[in-house]
């Protein structure tokens, strides 16, 4: 078979297998899913209701990603609510992910031999199927519409389709907006700056809008997460920026005959590389949190070079006349093994609970508040949605400038505007103590001030064995429910 022909066909019979499992296994929307993606979930039903753009409908927030936002609202728009809603957003994220795996796989089959096509098909099918490489992609976040935008503006570049550049740097910075570091490593790397115009008439537009609706050109969600810039921190940076220099030195110069179809593509394709390095380092320094679906681009572009790779070493073992089944074996085998334990995670019901914990406490705070009970919470995705009921967001990913500003004065601004929104429940999952989460006291304390009344009315145990609150493994936890004041 032909090799793109055979990769294409390949890439749909991966994301063919993982439709039924979003669509009809249970624990699906809370195995490959984060809290974050209820953010989305949420202010697209708020959007569709004409609420604007708000999580709890008190406030107005920013922190998201434009064009994923606006398809989560169309399936609340289209009638779609509640676990429906969800799995739909899934399957959507999982056509697009389909959509960058036929890129991927056109990418690399127009530059590997027949004779590779075969290897290199399955080690597609072990690597873009594998359940850690999928919730990179398939999340309920916007990373599978950022990883569709990249693979497509790889394949413009590589196959010179320079009409088609300008359009994709727009989808690529309205997909996610740290795309301005690829942007940017684009435009000066291959010296095209006619080719950014319409991306920075759109980013210029998108910063203006956001000034004139809240207040505040950039995302709430990541000017809260931004660490202070100190030496230390502009050292690190300046360390990111000389290896990222380093990358695209070497790869402008990259040669190989033994790898010359991976050598040339990644001469092509340096300054994604460099990007690449920016964004992790960017992350790693700057930012107080970092999650897996921020490497959406690096998973992408490592995923393009092994099976190029892959090809070039299948062409070279069969040249010198070696033994390709053993080498096929090696190719392989790490990747089977990753899906093996990838599956094995999948399937342990310690890895979502925590989720579902924040689910039972949700649906509870549901049927046992009036409605309009206002609640808050750090981690307010899965509670804000399924609860049904206003959900202040404590640590400022979804909420106003106005509360980003508050903690920059608390506790006393804090608690102003708290009291301002009559919030009477905490909900928030925590480590199990005795019966009580001394981290939520404390936390409460923090924002409320010494001495407010903090009263537990529920919980739901659990055992936890992924990573919370910067701890891993298994152990005791519980979503509580708090009565706070008076």
């Amino acid at each position: 078979m032909e090799p793109t022909r055979a990769l294409r066909v390949t890439a749909i019979a991966v994301c063919a297998i993982w439709v039924p499992v979003l669509v009809l296994w249970g624990p699906a929307p809370f195995t490959l899913t984060f809290d974050d993606a209820f953010y989305y979930f949420q202010i697209g039903r708020e959007l569709a209701l004409g609420h604007g753009s708000t999580f709890n409908g008190l406030d107005h927030t920013n922190g998201y990603h434009p064009l994923w936002q606006g398809i989560c609202a169309l399936a609340f728009v289209v009638g779609l609510s509640g676990m429906a809603a969800v799995r739909a957003l899934l399957v959507v994220q999982l056509v697009l992910y389909g959509a960058t795996l036929w890129l991927v796989a056109g990418l690399v089959g127009r530059r590997i031999s027949s004779r590779a096509a075969a290897t290199v098909a399955v080690l597609l099918a072990v690597i873009a199927g594998s359940p850690a490489v999928l919730k990179v992609f398939v999340n309920g976040l916007e990373s599978g519409a950022v990883s569709v935008a990249y693979a497509a503006l790889l394949v413009a570049v590589v196959d010179r389709r320079d009409r088609w550049v300008a359009p994709l740097l727009v989808v690529a910075f309205l997909s996610r907006t740290d795309a301005v570091f690829v942007i940017g490593c684009y435009v000066i790397w291959s010296r095209a700056w006619r080719r950014a115009v319409p991306v920075a008439v759109v980013a210029a537009a998108y910063l203006a809008a956001n000034w004139a609706v809240f207040g505040e050109p950039l995302q709430v969600s990541g000017v809260v997460k931004r660490q202070p810039l100190t030496v230390g921190r502009a050292a690190a940076m300046a360390v990111v920026a000389l290896v990222a220099l380093a990358v695209g030195f070497g790869a402008r110069r990259l040669r190989s005959r033994r790898f010359a179809g991976t050598a040339a593509f990644v001469a092509s394709t340096g300054w994604f590389a460099v990007a690449c390095v920016l964004l992790a380092g960017y992350y790693r320094v700057l930012s107080a949190e970092v999650y897996l679906w921020y490497y959406a681009p690096v998973a992408l572009y490592l995923v393009v070079v092994v099976l190029q790779l892959a090809g070039d070493f299948v062409d070279a073992v069969i040249a010198e006349g070696q033994s390709l089944r053993a080498v096929q074996a090696i190719l392989a085998l790490p990747f089977v093994l990753a899906v093996v334990l990838g599956l094995r995670q999948l399937l342990d019901p310690h890895l979502r609970s925590l989720q579902q914990g924040d689910r039972t406490a949700a649906t509870w705070v549901r049927d046992n508040t009036e409605p309009g009970t206002v609640v808050a919470s750090w981690d307010a995705g899965i509670v804000g949605y399924f609860s049904h009921r206003p959900v202040v967001n404590l640590d400022g990913v979804v909420n106003s400038f106005e509360w980003k500003d508050a903690l920059d004065r608390a506790p006393g601004a804090t608690r102003a505007f708290l009291d301002a929104r009559n919030v009477e429940l905490i909900v928030n999952h925590g480590e199990l103590e005795a019966g009580e989460d001394p981290d939520i006291g404390r936390s409460v304390e923090a924002l409320w001030g010494p001495g407010v009344p903090l009263h537990q009315v529920h919980r739901v145990e659990y055992v936890y064995a992924g990573t919370a609150g910067g701890r891993s493994g298994a152990r005791r936890m519980a979503t509580f429910v708090y009565s706070v004041g008076e």
